[in-house]
């Protein structure tokens, strides 16, 4: 009977996320279709009864048929990739759900090694606006601590907790996260972040520019958000100028 349940309980999460992106892609490509449609077929009464007053019946006409149709092009189209999609998606908008945003983290975390690369544990938190945070962890109390203190103290280096701060974030940015805290953790893990600190001057401004500017390098290097973290790697060596560096 147990089996018998669940595998209705993972039909019924299957198809509800197929569901999802039907309906998301009948809205999208619905509208897009009736806005063309109606455009095209209000020009194109225009063009054969010779005045501007036929606008107005050719557009909703043209709208109507291209929003019925492209809606059954869009639904098709949006069941499918929601079919083929791995973390499941929200009803209107086809963003990741909050339970899709959490397995997708633990796929991320799973997929580039986090824990095997310095972290000591990887919390999600759905409401805070930031995207990621990485604190050091002493090896003594087990508690949270300042980097800039870890670095110091333990110059080979400390385990972390990273926590991620998933609103509005879709699967891409999740992904490029995950990516951008690892380079934190792994500096923090093998003792590179005191190098830093020590080529930073222990300046702490001058310490996080240098941080940071490695940790958008690597997003970059695996390719997501080219001009996001070109802009910051900008942003941070002119802070670093700034600072005699």
């Amino acid at each position: 009977m147990g089996a018998v349940t669940g595998g209705i309980d993972t039909w019924s999460t299957s198809l509800m996320k197929n569901v999802y992106g039907a309906v998301r892609g009948a809205l999208v490509k619905g509208g897009l279709s009736a806005a063309g449609g109606g455009i095209s077929g209000g020009f194109g009464n225009v063009i054969m009864e010779g005045n501007w007053s036929a606008f107005g019946n050719g557009f909703g006409n043209g709208a109507l048929v291209g929003g019925v149709l492209g809606g059954i092009s869009g639904g098709r189209e949006g069941f499918l990739n929601a079919k083929n999609s791995v973390f499941e998606r929200n009803l209107i908008f086809g963003g990741l759900t909050a339970s899709g945003k959490e397995a997708a983290l633990g796929h991320f975390t799973v997929k580039y090694e986090l824990y095997q690369s310095g972290a000591y544990n990887v919390n999600i938190d759905d409401t805070g606006n930031s995207y990621g945070t990485t604190k050091a962890i002493s090896p003594e109390s087990g508690r949270k601590i300042g980097v800039s203190t870890a670095v110091d103290r333990y110059p080979n280096g400390v385990n972390s907790e990273y926590t991620l701060s998933y609103r509005k974030m879709s699967l891409r940015k999740i992904e490029a996260n995950v990516i951008h805290e690892k380079r934190h953790v792994l500096d923090l893990y093998k003792g590179n972040g005191r190098k830093i600190w020590n080529q930073s001057g222990q300046n702490y401004k001058a310490f996080e520019a240098m941080m940071e500017i490695r940790a958008h390098t690597s997003v970059l290097e695996h390719g997501f958000q080219k001009s996001y973290n070109l802009g910051r790697i900008k942003y941070w060596n002119e802070q670093l100028k700034i600072l005699g560096f």
